[in-house]
């Protein structure tokens, strides 16, 4: 086997399901019942939308072991690029999802009674929402109605701790690293591992899967999903997740979004076993396939971050301004239309930003003295 990069095949085939995770999030929340009426309610018979989690879990520990190894590979460049990709889409929505919240309250009181707008509930969520606390330990808060933010709190830890692991060396490594897990408690490093696996499906893509191995490991990954979800064995997994987390006087409230932590080791290593086979797989038919649709591919795909932290927000600002019953099937697929469009022509100005914003950071390091001139 001989070492290789991130190959055009790979990258866009990564793409691609980018997008389709983002997009299953987006359904498996517009399919609630308070939303449209229950549409597409067959996504939320299993926890799709949280599959797709798990999948941008390892998805994100692979590209950052991606990027260490090339264009990222110091500290301050590493930590730097992390800042602007968060910054990008993170300081918009957390300006703007009170703002639509209290408007779209204003319109139906009903669609936002779970959101808390008193002090000092409101001044709570958006301390620990901008300091990525919100799930620290034992915290649940969700930052007013933008429920998908949970997941945010557990990359950023992530990054930390993986950059302290990479770029530091000797004692200072393991203070930081251990620093990091004490900041942001068992709860949130209980998913590590599987961004883990993320960085360990990079190592192993960098050499040459035979195809021989990686078709039929694809298949094994996918069949092997179908039947783990079609016997239920998910729910399974959690209760056995949620009695060893029992043991140790840690409660299924307590795990938060991290209750299915057992279940999730077992879906990122499929998931894992499903990108190693991808970047094993000979790549000249897939590009040929989809090079018709590569710009398009890409751009749903540069988009998805804002579709990711926004379309919840949006959408119950929808459904509580526009007229008509909840169970409209015309209604609701215009809520359905209207979020993405919306969304995506957030991201103009927020990650399709991002150039712009690593200018703005690399020219604040240099007078800082952080960073040398180019020049």
């Amino acid at each position: 086997m001989t070492p290789r990069g991130l190959t055009p095949g790979f990258s866009l085939s990564l793409d691609l399901i980018r997008f389709w995770a983002a997009l299953v999030v987006f359904i498996s929340h517009f399919a609630l019942q308070s939303i449209s009426g229950g549409l597409f309610w067959q996504i939320n018979i299993i926890p799709f939308g949280h599959h797709a989690v798990v999948f941008f879990f390892v998805l994100s520990g692979l590209l950052m072991a991606y990027v260490v190894q090339g264009r990222e590979n110091s500290a301050l460049k590493y930590f730097s690029a992390r800042i602007v990709r968060m910054s990008t889409v993170v300081v918009p929505m957390l300006i703007l999802v009170p703002i639509i919240d209290l408007a779209g309250s204003h319109f139906s009181e009903k669609s936002y009674q779970d959101v808390l707008f008193s002090y000092p509930d409101s001044a709570k969520q958006i301390l620990l929402g901008a300091t990525f606390l919100h799930e620290s330990w034992w915290q649940n808060t969700r930052y007013f109605s933008n429920t998908p933010y949970w997941s945010i709190a557990y990359e950023v830890w992530y990054y930390i701790a993986f950059g302290a692991l990479v770029f530091l060396k000797g004692i200072r490594r393991w203070v930081a690293f251990i620093a990091a897990v004490l900041i942001a408690g068992p709860k949130l490093f209980l998913l590590f591992p599987v961004w883990l696996m993320g960085v360990a499906v990079w190592h192993i893509s960098r050499f040459q899967i035979p195809k021989h191995v990686a078709m039929p490991l694809f298949l094994v990954s996918l069949t092997t999903y179908i039947i783990w979800f079609s016997l239920g064995l998910h729910e399974e997994f959690k209760s056995t997740g949620v009695e060893i987390a029992a043991h140790f006087g840690i409660s299924e409230l307590q795990l938060g979004f991290s209750v299915y932590w057992l279940a999730d080791y077992f879906l990122g290593f499929l998931f894992a076993l499903t990108m190693i086979s991808l970047a094993g797989s000979k790549q000249q038919g897939l590009i040929g396939l989809l090079s018709p649709v590569e710009n398009k591919i890409r751009w749903l795909a540069n988009g998805t971050f804002t579709l990711y932290l926004m379309h919840m927000p949006v959408m119950l600002f929808l459904t509580s301004v526009l007229p008509g019953e909840v169970d409209n099937p015309l209604r609701g697929l215009t809520i359905l239309l209207l979020c993405l469009v919306v969304c995506y022509s957030l991201a103009t100005f927020t990650e399709r930003r991002k150039q712009f914003w690593t200018r703005v950071v690399d020219k604040s390091a240099i007078k800082l003295g952080l960073a040398r001139s180019p020049n």
